[in-house]
């Protein structure tokens, strides 16, 4: 069957991932898409990789010249490098996904069929987890499979895109901006889909939901640990904070009080909750325990990063505007 005529951008960004990145590329350039000639898979790398990542892209980008093009970032942040892509690009949508995930078979087909409708402009994608150990029994949500189901449809209020599946016309990046690199990895390392997402909504974009295009993300066992969980609660605290109001998640507080007021009540709440999560876990409850555990890191952490940004005089972050390789700004090249 015919589809429309639409230039796709397929980018990955990737650092110190050699173990997966190959994987990533390959579920990509299959002998059906490449057969195809309204795509392009944009690989950026980062300059500081320790391992051979930036050599592994470089082979790829040599290989299939007609279909990859690698960009090498000389600083650490997705944010930056995801920036770096949307100026580079060449495709009306934009599809992300990350260097540890597979792309299905129909997953190019999938984005031609949705972006077929004019009237979409943000898309979340299906997203299964491949699990390299079985869910750990102290885990208190399920990592089976982001899904909303097996229709088409638009996402209520608090549904968000994902970073690791999320497909953007690129008109919209020239009307709310990139994203921002104070998060994300190598800024607070959480929520830079999040916060774009709030911005695209906030322009009067709607956000769907396909199930059709479908990766699978590739989670390995260092990824199933206390720690990492732990690690990433606390970041999406520390996220939170660059921008949710202060009062907005801890109403707790009042205007006025000396600061050594709020010492005590943060220490005192953090002794309690601690103790109930230590009572939680001896009590034969390691799932409760640990979502006791990261409600309070996430609170910890909005808190630590409220105090840091005040104390930085910092009270608000700019959008960047993606440029192109002659610096120039993506709404200038829209309409293509």
């Amino acid at each position: 069957m015919a589809h429309a005529s639409i230039l796709i951008s397929l980018i990955v960004c990737t650092r110190n991932r050699e173990a997966s990145l190959a994987q990533t590329l390959n579920s990509i350039l299959t002998v059906d898409n490449l057969a195809e000639w309204d795509w392009e898979l944009l690989v950026v790398t980062d300059r500081s990789s320790r391992d051979r990542t930036n050599s592994i892209a470089q082979g790829f980008a040599d290989r299939f010249r007609n279909h990859v093009r690698l960009l090498v970032q000389p600083k650490t942040g997705k944010s930056d490098a995801l920036n770096a892509a949307i100026g580079a690009a060449r495709g009306d949508v934009l599809a992300f996904t990350d260097d540890d995930c597979l792309c299905d078979k129909g997953y190019l087909p999938g984005i031609r069929d949705v972006f077929s409708n004019p009237d979409v402009h943000a898309v979340a994608a299906r997203e299964q987890m491949n699990l390299q150990e079985d869910v750990p029994s102290w885990l208190p949500y399920s990592l089976g499979e982001c899904c909303w189901g097996e229709a088409f449809r638009e996402l209520p209020p608090g549904e968000i895109l994902f970073g690791s599946n999320m497909i953007v016309r690129r008109l919209v990046f020239a009307r709310v901006g990139g994203f921002r690199p104070d998060l994300g990895p190598g800024g607070t390392g959480m929520a830079e889909d999040y916060e774009l997402s709030v911005r695209i909504r906030s322009a009067g974009y709607r956000l769907y939901y396909a199930p059709q295009i479908l990766i699978r993300h590739q989670l390995t066992a260092e990824r199933l640990t206390r720690r990492f969980f732990v690690i990433r609660g606390y970041r999406q605290g520390v996220s939170r904070a660059h921008f949710t109001p202060f009062e907005d998640l801890h109403r707790e507080w009042k205007h006025g009080l000396p600061a050594w007021v709020y010492r005590v009540y943060y220490a005192k709440r953090t002794i309690v909750i601690a103790w109930r999560a230590v009572r939680a876990h001896f009590a034969g409850q390691p799932a409760k325990a640990m979502r006791i555990a990261l409600e309070h890191v996430g609170w910890l952490g909005s808190v630590v990063e409220y105090g840091r940004l005040k104390r930085l005089g910092i009270v608000q972050f700019p959008v960047p505007r993606p440029l192109d390789d002659a610096g120039r700004p993506v709404e200038e090249l829209v309409p293509r």
